[in-house]
């Protein structure tokens, strides 16, 4: 099976965000603008903002732009393709508080928040990589031989240092490969089919760990646990039509495996100990049932999850607790449903209406400890929306 690299990006800056935000990303991020759950997130135009610049204010949920009582801080690295700039950007408020230019001929792979600031992954532009109308970051192809270098920043975005991956003991065309960053930053982490690899940034040196499954897996996307021990995943096992996922140990290779038919895996959303691989939305999808898989890494345990459209199927988040699932269903610009059903019996709990008063496509759910809101990616930034108390 081909290997497809992480486009788009994300987790939340540091514990205060990750508290303030809990939640997730889903969707590939040339897919509507929506946000990846590991990759480049692209960002619409953020008013020109310089790197080292104040915070720069943008159009907000009001009329003024100012923050209201339900707008807690969620910070995010997110990509523009457009200046080319890595950017801090507040979701709540709609305000780019830091921005880091990268050089003429670079494109960023991923960008996503570690404990202790924001590491980026990039390489050099090659002709397969343009921008579609909504300034999203499409690859059509991937050099093989390409180097990645890797850009470790501070909270405010400022750069540490950085690491060109040419290491003669990395192997070839680890470009293609599903990649994660270790959550304190230190290290550039894949998977093979014979084991999990950690290549240690400031030494060199090349871990590995074999990996205790019950047959091969062909990785196409992981992801850390929010505590760095565990690694979900999807991928294929060689079997048409069949999708396999679970969770690895970091440190012991052990794992769970799980097998899913027909099922179109598009990205995976990361709550604490729990995941969802969310699926690819098919074109003009209203009707019909939807699905998502769950993750339980605590409890060793992977469920399909049926959801009551397939519009669902790409936003999607655990609550905290792992009990219940909480999904997006737009109406309209401004508009539509936030779901809740019980994970052990994908039963529906309840719905309930979300609105916002700028029209915008919906863009990732945050998932605090007793509401979900969502964010709506609009013309001028983002918007969220009034927060639904948790069922």
């Amino acid at each position: 099976m081909k290997r497809y690299k992480d486009l788009a990006a994300l987790l939340l800056l540091c514990a205060l965000f990750l508290s303030a935000c809990g939640t997730s990303k889903s969707q590939d991020s040339s897919q509507d603008g929506r946000a990846d759950t590991g990759g480049a997130v692209t960002a619409p135009p953020a008013g020109g903002a310089d790197a080292g610049s104040a915070a720069t204010s943008l159009p907000a949920g009001g009329a003024d732009g100012t923050r209201t009582d339900n707008m807690a801080p969620c910070v995010e690295p997110l990509y523009d393709p457009r200046s080319n700039s890595l950017t801090l950007t507040d979701l709540a408020s709609n305000t780019v508080l830091a921005s880091y230019p990268f050089e003429e001929g670079q494109y960023v792979l991923s960008a996503e928040s570690v404990n202790d600031g924001v590491v980026a992954l990039a390489a050099a532009e090659t002709e397969d990589a343009n921008s579609d109308n909504q300034g999203n970051v499409i690859i059509q192809g991937v050099d093989s031989d390409e180097k990645i270098t890797v850009y470790r920043f501070d909270q405010q975005l400022h750069l540490r240092d950085s690491f060109r991956l040419e290491d003669p003991g990395l192997p070839d065309g680890l470009i293609s490969y599903p990649l994660a960053v270790s959550r304190d930053g230190s290290a550039l982490t894949w998977v093979q089919e014979d084991g999990i690899y950690r290549y240690v940034l400031e030494t060199g040196d090349l871990e590995q760990v074999p990996l205790k499954l019950p047959e091969a897996v062909c990785f196409d996307r992981i992801r850390y646990s929010e505590d760095g021990k565990k690694l979900f995943y999807f991928g294929g096992n060689g079997q048409e039509d069949v999708t396999v996922y679970g969770a690895l140990d970091a440190e012991t290779g052990k794992g769970t495996l799980f097998y899913a038919e027909d099922f179109d895996a598009s990205s995976i959303t990361v709550t604490g100990d729990y995941a969802v691989v969310n699926a690819a939305v098919p074109p003009g999808a209203s009707d019909g049932n939807g699905r998502i898989l769950l993750i339980d890494s605590i409890a060793g345990t992977g469920s399909e999850i049926t959801l009551k459209s397939e519009g669902e199927n790409d936003l999607a988040a655990a609550a905290a607790d792992g009990k219940t699932l909480i999904t997006c269903a737009a109406a309209d610009g401004k508009g539509g449903v936030l779901r809740f059903y019980d994970t052990a019996s994908s039963e529906l709990k309840s719905e309930q209406p979300y609105s916002c008063e700028q029209e915008g496509i919906p863009y990732l759910l945050l998932v605090r400890e007793q509401t979900a809101q969502v964010v709506l990616r609009t013309a001028q930034g983002f918007v969220l929306s009034v927060p639904v108390a948790l069922p």
